[in-house]
């Protein structure tokens, strides 16, 4: 695993932005030790920041819900102090929830700059938020659909 944390300061908010990255398949078992590194990690971007987004590639490809491995890693990172949790890698839309007051996570957001196999491969959206010092103020998944290759708002 690997994480590439960056700080970002715009319009007097620090954020904190954690890539974390699996570059093999892990050992059965290993899920403790991986969110022990995920915890740790939110905890050191949560120490200079005012906001920590915790990005993630995982799950499965096409999948459309989430399972418990996302969702436990997602709490890991909440509960650590991570202010949303924005994952990828299926090609799909996966669920989008606000698992606190000022808490979000997107399980996934599809694609968004691909070559579109499928119906449900071309399904996409933005996701916009709008962050404070105490967390994700508004959330708003805007719908889009991928057309020869490039993401298209629907609606507009």
């Amino acid at each position: 695993m690997a994480s590439f944390p960056r700080l970002r300061r715009r319009a007097g908010l620090a954020t904190w932005l954690a890539i974390i990255v699996r570059r093999r398949p892990r050992p059965p078992g290993d899920a403790v030790r991986v969110a022990g590194a995920i915890a740790q990690g939110v905890r050191a971007g949560r120490r200079s920041s005012d906001v920590v987004i915790a990005t993630f590639h995982w799950s499965i490809e096409r999948a459309t819900d989430e399972n418990a491995r996302q969702r436990a890693f997602a709490r890991t990172a909440l509960v650590a102090g991570a202010t949303a949790v924005i994952g990828a890698h299926p090609h799909v839309l996966q669920p989008v929830r606000r698992p606190g007051r000022r808490k979000l996570i997107a399980y996934s957001l599809g694609n968004f700059v691909w070559s579109a196999g499928s119906p449900s491969t071309s399904r996409t959206g933005i996701l916009r938020l709008l962050l404070s010092g105490r967390g994700v103020e508004a959330a708003k998944l805007l719908p889009a659909r991928i057309e020869h290759t490039r993401p298209r708002l629907l609606g507009r």
